[in-house]
């Protein structure tokens, strides 16, 4: 079909992946989220000192968030009035660096696989631009891994320890 309609395969993906900020001249590296799990041991729940999640402020101190709790087989999204508990697992989502950031009660607990907490699906949302710059460039132009943006649908920018309601 390419050659039908006079396409060069090579050159069209090398011009997509330029357009996507793919191209292998780029200098500057593309950090995706990393989504971990952990059990919360006597540690972490020392740690927390009975606080909620608003309290802890993780976010604020390594730019990770709870995504999900597992208690007691329910998985649900915490709220920042949550409060960690002795057998809990908790999803984690944060850039490689927000993780070395976290506190060593969380690496020390035990690392878990679950396939439903550690699911992290990928949405589209719309995106509503108030900085005129930013109008007709595209998200690669941006640089928003640089600002260590990591924007989750329902968290307001001032207190992004309060998760969804």
């Amino acid at each position: 079909m390419p050659k039908l309609q006079h396409q060069d395969l090579q050159t069209s993906a090398q011009q997509i992946a330029r357009e996507r900020g793919l191209d292998t001249d780029s200098k500057r590296k593309v950090y995706l989220p990393v989504i971990r799990a952990y059990r919360v041991g006597p540690e972490l729940v020392a740690w927390a000192d009975g606080k909620n999640l608003r309290e802890l402020g993780i976010y604020r101190q390594t730019g990770c968030y709870i995504e999900r709790i597992r208690r007691n087989g329910i998985l649900a999204n915490p709220d920042g009035d949550a409060v960690l508990q002795m057998g809990d697992d908790i999803a984690l989502v944060g850039y490689p660096d927000a993780h070395a950031r976290l506190d060593p009660s969380f690496r020390n607990g035990k690392e878990v696989f679950d396939r439903d907490l550690l699911d992290m699906r990928i949405v589209t949302e719309e995106i509503v631009v108030k900085n005129h710059n930013a109008v007709g460039r595209r998200l690669a132009q941006l640089k928003l891994t640089d600002q260590r943006l990591l924007l989750k649908p329902g968290y307001s920018q001032p207190d992004r320890d309060a998760y969804r309601r």
